[in-house]
């Protein structure tokens, strides 16, 4: 709001017994639709019809207001974009800066998923996987997980010894130069 000497404004600005209201100039965009209307008028000048009072005091159409970006105080004209961190995009849009996430993730392990089938009915395996991954990230990677299954393993061949006793074999084990009998 520009301060005025009795009813003459200047610049183009018109005369309003109510001008402290917001989206008045381009310093008090709200932009978000959120104007908080203060209790009590102030008098002073206002720009006519859908104008806003700009940077050198004169009526300008709010597509036309500079936008001050806070993380940097840079300037953006409308339609300027700027990317000042790789995950975010700032655009300059009728006076006020519109932010675009550029969907950036951190690079974060998946839940792992179900163990497999057993690989084998004796003494098998089952493994489960998960990924190290993300947009952006620099190395995508799997681990696996494994576990034994399965390791109660049926008697499939015995022998019997000259002393008499019986030596019993599981799928899997190895047996070196012995006549075995199928169980």
């Amino acid at each position: 709001m520009y301060l005025f000497l009795g009813n003459n404004c200047t610049n183009g600005q018109q005369y309003s017994y109510c001008a402290n209201e917001c989206d008045t100039s381009c310093e008090s965009l709200t932009c978000d639709g959120q104007c908080q209307k203060p209790d009590k008028c102030i008098p002073g000048c206002v720009c006519p019809g859908n104008q806003v009072i700009g940077p050198n005091g004169q009526c300008i159409d709010s597509k036309d207001c500079p936008c001050r970006l806070a993380i940097d105080n840079t300037t953006l004209v409308n339609g300027e974009s700027n990317v000042r961190e790789a995950c975010k995009t700032y655009t300059c849009k009728n006076g006020c800066i519109v932010t675009k996430d550029n969907n950036c993730t951190v690079c974060e392990w998946s839940q792992w998923t179900r163990f497999s089938d057993c690989s084998d009915t004796c003494n098998g395996t089952q493994s489960r996987f998960r990924t190290y991954q993300g947009l952006n990230c620099p190395n995508n990677r799997t681990e696996e997980d494994q576990r034994t299954c399965s390791s109660n393993c049926t008697i499939v061949c015995y022998e019997t010894t000259s002393t008499g006793d019986v030596v019993t074999y599981n799928v899997g084990a190895l047996v070196s130069q012995t006549r075995c009998n199928r169980t």
